[in-house]
């Protein structure tokens, strides 16, 4: 099996749900802040700016953008650090949080139409293949990570 190749076609496959016109068109939402405000929710509390950048692979800059516009919004607040006054961390409103869920809500219905069309046994395949692929991904960056 040629494995590069096969990568390379899964990358274009995927380009057709990652893609903008797949997304449902949602006023004032930038790229990154669902993300982001479900970031913070599975987080289970306060973040610093760093781990943002660090888990989407952007710069430091471009998260205090996205930032800005979740607090103008009054989605996030940033706050001194308990253990370190010099340092802010991030955590999410309930404004920010209601917003995550309706979003979160939004492509479930969608990947469920999605399903629904595929079929039951395609979609239990669909589903068994994905955790084995889930898997193999979490045990690649935790043998990443001990390196």
């Amino acid at each position: 099996m040629n494995y590069k190749k096969t990568a390379e076609e899964i990358v274009d496959k995927l380009s057709v749900i990652l893609s903008p016109a797949y997304h449902l068109k949602v006023e004032g939402v930038t790229k990154g802040e669902v993300f982001i405000l479900n970031y913070i929710i599975a987080s289970k509390g306060p973040i610093h700016p760093k781990q943002i950048s660090d888990i989407m692979g952007i710069s430091s800059a471009r998260v205090s953008v996205v930032l800005n516009n979740l607090e103008s919004k009054g989605e996030i607040r940033r706050i001194s650090d308990s253990f370190d006054k010099r340092r802010t961390v991030i955590e999410i409103t309930e404004k920010g949080r209601e917003k995550a869920i309706r979003r979160r809500g939004e492509t479930v219905k969608r990947l469920a139409r999605v399903l629904e069309n595929m079929g039951e046994d395609e979609t239990k395949e669909f589903f068994r293949t994905l955790s084995v692929f889930c898997k193999a991904v979490s045990e690649k960056q935790r043998n990443q990570g001990n390196n």
